[in-house]
Protein backbone atom coordinates (compact mmCIF):
# COMPACT_ATOMS: atom_id res chain seq x y z
CA UNK A 1 0.00 0.00 0.00
CA UNK A 2 2.80 2.43 1.19
CA UNK A 3 4.37 2.25 -2.28
CA UNK A 4 1.59 2.89 -4.55
CA UNK A 5 0.53 5.44 -2.58
CA UNK A 6 4.26 6.99 -3.20
CA UNK A 7 4.28 5.75 -6.68
CA UNK A 8 0.61 7.70 -6.84
CA UNK A 9 1.94 11.09 -5.13
CA UNK A 10 5.43 10.74 -7.27
CA UNK A 11 3.76 10.92 -10.90
CA UNK A 12 0.51 13.89 -10.38
CA UNK A 13 4.21 15.71 -8.85
CA UNK A 14 2.37 16.46 -5.49
CA UNK A 15 3.56 17.36 -2.17
CA UNK A 16 7.23 16.16 -3.28
CA UNK A 17 10.02 18.27 -4.38
CA UNK A 18 11.69 15.56 -6.56
CA UNK A 19 14.08 16.61 -9.15
CA UNK A 20 13.44 19.32 -11.14
CA UNK A 21 9.61 19.79 -9.91
CA UNK A 22 9.88 23.03 -7.83
CA UNK A 23 5.99 24.23 -6.96
CA UNK A 24 6.43 26.55 -4.22
CA UNK A 25 8.99 28.96 -4.78
CA UNK A 26 10.59 31.70 -2.89
CA UNK A 27 8.65 35.27 -3.56
CA UNK A 28 11.24 37.15 -3.80
CA UNK A 29 12.06 35.89 -7.00
CA UNK A 30 8.70 37.38 -8.19
CA UNK A 31 10.79 40.68 -6.85
CA UNK A 32 12.63 39.67 -9.91
CA UNK A 33 10.16 40.24 -12.20
CA UNK A 34 9.97 39.14 -16.13
CA UNK A 35 11.57 41.57 -18.94
CA UNK A 36 12.00 41.99 -22.61
CA UNK A 37 15.47 40.67 -23.27
CA UNK A 38 16.40 41.13 -26.96
CA UNK A 39 13.68 42.62 -28.15
CA UNK A 40 13.43 45.88 -30.66
CA UNK A 41 12.20 49.29 -30.88
CA UNK A 42 8.42 49.26 -30.20
CA UNK A 43 6.29 52.26 -31.03
CA UNK A 44 2.98 52.46 -28.46
CA UNK A 45 0.62 52.80 -31.40
CA UNK A 46 1.43 49.30 -32.48
CA UNK A 47 0.54 47.90 -28.95
CA UNK A 48 -2.09 50.56 -27.61
CA UNK A 49 -3.15 48.20 -24.89
CA UNK A 50 0.31 48.04 -23.32
CA UNK A 51 0.36 50.06 -19.77
CA UNK A 52 3.46 50.33 -17.20
CA UNK A 53 2.42 49.93 -13.48
CA UNK A 54 4.53 51.42 -10.48
CA UNK A 55 4.21 50.37 -7.08
CA UNK A 56 5.38 49.62 -3.64
CA UNK A 57 6.45 46.15 -5.72
CA UNK A 58 8.03 47.89 -8.70
CA UNK A 59 7.45 48.23 -12.07
CA UNK A 60 5.41 45.75 -14.06
CA UNK A 61 3.48 45.99 -17.03
CA UNK A 62 -0.49 45.14 -18.12
CA UNK A 63 -3.09 45.14 -20.99
CA UNK A 64 -5.97 47.62 -21.24
CA UNK A 65 -8.89 44.88 -21.60
CA UNK A 66 -11.72 47.75 -21.77
CA UNK A 67 -11.59 51.40 -20.98
CA UNK A 68 -12.06 50.84 -17.18
CA UNK A 69 -9.97 47.69 -16.54
CA UNK A 70 -6.52 46.57 -16.35
CA UNK A 71 -5.77 42.96 -16.49
CA UNK A 72 -2.34 42.28 -14.86
CA UNK A 73 -0.52 39.56 -12.88
CA UNK A 74 -1.54 39.47 -8.62
CA UNK A 75 1.87 38.84 -7.81
CA UNK A 76 2.29 42.85 -9.19
CA UNK A 77 -0.31 44.44 -6.65
CA UNK A 78 1.37 45.08 -2.88
CA UNK A 79 -0.45 43.74 0.27
CA UNK A 80 -1.50 48.07 0.24
CA UNK A 81 -2.89 47.05 -3.64
CA UNK A 82 -3.79 51.08 -3.59
CA UNK A 83 -0.33 52.50 -4.06
CA UNK A 84 -0.24 51.80 -7.66
CA UNK A 85 0.14 54.06 -10.86
CA UNK A 86 -0.51 53.30 -14.00
CA UNK A 87 0.34 55.06 -17.58
CA UNK A 88 -0.95 54.37 -21.02
CA UNK A 89 -0.62 55.40 -24.53
CA UNK A 90 3.68 55.93 -24.32
CA UNK A 91 6.44 54.13 -25.30
CA UNK A 92 9.48 55.94 -23.80
CA UNK A 93 9.49 58.98 -21.64
CA UNK A 94 5.73 60.40 -20.54
CA UNK A 95 4.61 63.78 -22.45
CA UNK A 96 1.29 65.34 -22.42
CA UNK A 97 -0.42 62.82 -24.26
CA UNK A 98 0.40 60.18 -21.90
CA UNK A 99 -2.73 58.87 -19.46
CA UNK A 100 -2.28 58.67 -15.77
CA UNK A 101 -4.51 56.84 -13.24
CA UNK A 102 -4.71 55.52 -9.98
CA UNK A 103 -6.45 52.33 -9.05
CA UNK A 104 -9.94 52.83 -7.81
CA UNK A 105 -10.19 49.27 -6.79
CA UNK A 106 -8.09 46.12 -7.02
CA UNK A 107 -9.45 42.44 -7.77
CA UNK A 108 -6.81 39.40 -7.45
CA UNK A 109 -8.05 35.89 -8.36
CA UNK A 110 -10.33 34.53 -5.50
CA UNK A 111 -7.82 31.18 -5.91
CA UNK A 112 -4.30 32.66 -6.18
CA UNK A 113 -1.87 31.77 -3.58
CA UNK A 114 1.08 34.16 -3.67
CA UNK A 115 5.06 31.91 -4.15
CA UNK A 116 3.12 28.97 -6.26
CA UNK A 117 3.52 28.18 -9.88
CA UNK A 118 0.43 28.08 -11.93
CA UNK A 119 -1.72 29.25 -9.10
CA UNK A 120 -3.86 32.26 -10.57
CA UNK A 121 -1.44 34.86 -10.94
CA UNK A 122 -3.87 37.11 -12.41
CA UNK A 123 -5.37 40.55 -11.03
CA UNK A 124 -7.95 43.39 -12.15
CA UNK A 125 -7.68 47.24 -11.63
CA UNK A 126 -9.96 49.30 -12.10
CA UNK A 127 -9.55 52.68 -13.26
CA UNK A 128 -11.24 55.92 -14.31
CA UNK A 129 -12.09 55.14 -18.09
CA UNK A 130 -9.51 56.02 -20.20
CA UNK A 131 -9.50 58.26 -23.49
CA UNK A 132 -9.16 55.68 -26.34
CA UNK A 133 -7.04 56.91 -29.11
CA UNK A 134 -4.50 55.79 -31.26
CA UNK A 135 -2.21 55.50 -28.37
CA UNK A 136 -4.73 54.17 -26.26
CA UNK A 137 -6.66 50.86 -26.92
CA UNK A 138 -8.37 47.84 -26.07
CA UNK A 139 -6.66 44.39 -26.58
CA UNK A 140 -9.32 41.63 -26.89
CA UNK A 141 -9.22 38.22 -24.67
CA UNK A 142 -8.88 35.09 -26.51
CA UNK A 143 -11.29 32.11 -26.01
CA UNK A 144 -10.42 30.58 -29.12
CA UNK A 145 -9.28 27.04 -28.92
CA UNK A 146 -5.55 26.57 -28.55
CA UNK A 147 -4.06 25.26 -31.92
CA UNK A 148 -4.02 21.40 -31.49
CA UNK A 149 -1.72 20.62 -35.15
CA UNK A 150 1.60 21.68 -35.87
CA UNK A 151 1.72 24.44 -33.82
CA UNK A 152 0.48 23.34 -30.38
CA UNK A 153 3.15 23.51 -28.99
CA UNK A 154 5.18 26.08 -31.57
CA UNK A 155 3.10 28.67 -31.88
CA UNK A 156 4.29 32.62 -32.96
CA UNK A 157 2.89 34.98 -30.19
CA UNK A 158 4.59 38.66 -29.74
CA UNK A 159 5.17 39.64 -26.22
CA UNK A 160 6.27 43.11 -24.98
CA UNK A 161 7.97 45.53 -22.36
CA UNK A 162 10.95 47.93 -21.39
CA UNK A 163 13.82 45.38 -22.04
CA UNK A 164 16.74 44.48 -19.90
CA UNK A 165 19.09 41.86 -20.93
CA UNK A 166 20.54 40.67 -17.91
CA UNK A 167 20.78 41.35 -14.30
CA UNK A 168 22.10 44.41 -12.57
CA UNK A 169 21.27 46.34 -16.24
CA UNK A 170 19.42 49.42 -16.05
CA UNK A 171 15.74 49.78 -17.70
CA UNK A 172 15.64 50.81 -20.94
CA UNK A 173 14.00 53.79 -21.72
CA UNK A 174 11.95 52.70 -24.91
CA UNK A 175 8.97 50.00 -25.26
CA UNK A 176 10.47 46.49 -26.95
CA UNK A 177 8.42 44.29 -28.57
CA UNK A 178 9.86 40.21 -29.30
CA UNK A 179 8.32 37.58 -31.65
CA UNK A 180 8.57 34.35 -29.49
CA UNK A 181 7.37 30.89 -29.91
CA UNK A 182 4.90 29.61 -27.58
CA UNK A 183 3.93 26.17 -26.18
CA UNK A 184 0.54 25.23 -24.47
CA UNK A 185 -0.69 21.55 -23.34
CA UNK A 186 0.33 18.32 -21.23
CA UNK A 187 3.68 18.78 -22.10
CA UNK A 188 3.85 22.31 -23.36
CA UNK A 189 6.30 23.61 -19.98
CA UNK A 190 8.94 20.42 -19.49
CA UNK A 191 9.27 21.21 -16.01
CA UNK A 192 5.86 20.77 -14.47
CA UNK A 193 3.13 18.24 -14.83
CA UNK A 194 -0.04 18.09 -17.18
CA UNK A 195 -2.33 19.32 -14.46
CA UNK A 196 -0.24 22.57 -13.57
CA UNK A 197 0.34 22.82 -17.66
CA UNK A 198 -2.96 23.21 -18.26
CA UNK A 199 -2.88 26.58 -16.67
CA UNK A 200 0.03 27.69 -17.72
CA UNK A 201 2.02 28.94 -21.13
CA UNK A 202 5.67 28.39 -21.89
CA UNK A 203 8.08 30.26 -24.64
CA UNK A 204 10.49 28.30 -25.95
CA UNK A 205 13.76 28.39 -24.49
CA UNK A 206 16.01 31.14 -27.15
CA UNK A 207 19.55 31.78 -26.21
CA UNK A 208 19.50 35.23 -25.61
CA UNK A 209 16.02 36.32 -26.19
CA UNK A 210 12.33 35.98 -23.88
CA UNK A 211 11.18 37.94 -21.08
CA UNK A 212 13.91 38.03 -18.62
CA UNK A 213 13.58 40.26 -15.50
CA UNK A 214 11.24 43.05 -14.93
CA UNK A 215 7.80 43.32 -16.66
CA UNK A 216 5.48 40.72 -15.22
CA UNK A 217 2.00 41.26 -15.93
CA UNK A 218 2.37 42.09 -19.43
CA UNK A 219 -0.05 39.98 -22.18
CA UNK A 220 1.24 37.42 -24.31
CA UNK A 221 -0.82 38.25 -28.09
CA UNK A 222 -1.14 35.44 -30.55
CA UNK A 223 -3.69 36.71 -33.83
CA UNK A 224 -4.00 39.85 -32.31
CA UNK A 225 -5.72 38.46 -28.99
CA UNK A 226 -4.06 38.09 -25.49
CA UNK A 227 -3.19 34.48 -24.30
CA UNK A 228 -1.55 35.19 -21.40
CA UNK A 229 0.23 37.58 -19.00
CA UNK A 230 3.70 37.38 -17.86
CA UNK A 231 3.73 34.98 -14.88
CA UNK A 232 7.54 33.69 -14.09
CA UNK A 233 10.71 33.12 -15.34
CA UNK A 234 12.76 30.22 -14.78
CA UNK A 235 16.55 28.87 -14.80
CA UNK A 236 16.40 26.27 -18.37
CA UNK A 237 18.79 24.18 -16.80
CA UNK A 238 17.44 23.16 -13.37
CA UNK A 239 13.87 24.11 -13.58
CA UNK A 240 14.25 26.59 -10.55
CA UNK A 241 12.55 29.91 -9.68
CA UNK A 242 14.21 30.05 -6.51
CA UNK A 243 17.45 29.99 -7.90
CA UNK A 244 17.03 33.83 -8.73
CA UNK A 245 17.96 35.77 -6.16
CA UNK A 246 21.53 32.84 -5.31
CA UNK A 247 23.29 33.58 -8.25
CA UNK A 248 23.72 36.01 -11.15
CA UNK A 249 22.76 34.79 -14.52
CA UNK A 250 21.59 36.08 -18.20
CA UNK A 251 18.70 35.35 -19.96
CA UNK A 252 20.36 32.80 -21.86
CA UNK A 253 19.87 30.48 -19.12
CA UNK A 254 16.25 31.46 -18.71
CA UNK A 255 12.65 30.95 -20.32
CA UNK A 256 9.35 32.17 -19.53
CA UNK A 257 6.09 31.59 -18.61
CA UNK A 258 2.97 33.01 -18.99
CA UNK A 259 -0.38 32.52 -16.73
CA UNK A 260 -3.53 31.11 -19.65
CA UNK A 261 -5.77 33.62 -19.55
CA UNK A 262 -8.70 31.52 -21.31
CA UNK A 263 -9.76 29.20 -18.35
CA UNK A 264 -10.04 32.18 -16.42
CA UNK A 265 -12.15 34.34 -18.71
CA UNK A 266 -15.41 33.62 -16.63
CA UNK A 267 -13.84 35.08 -13.73
CA UNK A 268 -12.73 38.14 -15.54
CA UNK A 269 -16.18 38.62 -16.36
CA UNK A 270 -17.80 39.06 -13.13
CA UNK A 271 -16.11 42.26 -13.73
CA UNK A 272 -15.95 43.01 -17.16
CA UNK A 273 -18.89 41.63 -18.91
CA UNK A 274 -17.74 42.49 -22.25
CA UNK A 275 -14.89 39.81 -22.63
CA UNK A 276 -15.67 36.45 -23.91
CA UNK A 277 -16.84 33.47 -21.04
CA UNK A 278 -14.65 30.89 -20.79
CA UNK A 279 -14.98 27.69 -23.13
CA UNK A 280 -15.50 23.83 -22.78
CA UNK A 281 -12.52 23.89 -24.74
CA UNK A 282 -10.03 25.79 -22.55
CA UNK A 283 -11.65 25.31 -18.83
CA UNK A 284 -8.22 23.58 -17.55
CA UNK A 285 -7.43 21.88 -14.28
CA UNK A 286 -9.16 23.40 -11.63
CA UNK A 287 -7.38 21.06 -9.12
CA UNK A 288 -5.53 22.75 -5.87
CA UNK A 289 -2.54 20.79 -4.62
CA UNK A 290 -4.87 19.54 -1.43
CA UNK A 291 -7.95 18.83 -3.78
CA UNK A 292 -5.13 16.85 -6.06
CA UNK A 293 -3.70 14.74 -2.55
CA UNK A 294 -7.26 13.92 -2.14
CA UNK A 295 -7.99 12.83 -4.68
CA UNK A 296 -4.96 10.55 -5.51
CA UNK A 297 -5.16 9.03 -1.71
CA UNK A 298 -8.59 7.77 -2.64
CA UNK A 299 -7.59 6.85 -6.07
CA UNK A 300 -5.05 4.95 -3.79
CA UNK A 301 -7.74 3.27 -1.24
CA UNK A 302 -10.23 1.87 -4.33
CA UNK A 303 -6.61 0.14 -5.81
CA UNK A 304 -6.19 -1.70 -2.34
Amino acid sequence: MLMKLLYALFITGVGFQLGTLNYRFDTAAHNLQPRIADGENAQIEEMPYVVKLISSTGICSGAIISESWILTAAHCISPIGTDVKIFAGSDKKYDNLTQKRYALSIHKHDYYEKGKISQYDLALIEVTPFKLNERIGIVKLSDDMWPQGDTKYNRSCLAAGWGVPEVGQKLVAQLQKLRVTASHGDRGCKCWPSFQNKRLICLHEKSGSGICLGDSGSALVCDDKAVGIAHIVYLVDSCDPLAFKKIEFKCTTTAGVYTYICPHLNWIRRYVPSVPMTPASCRGSKYSHKELISFVLLKVLLLI
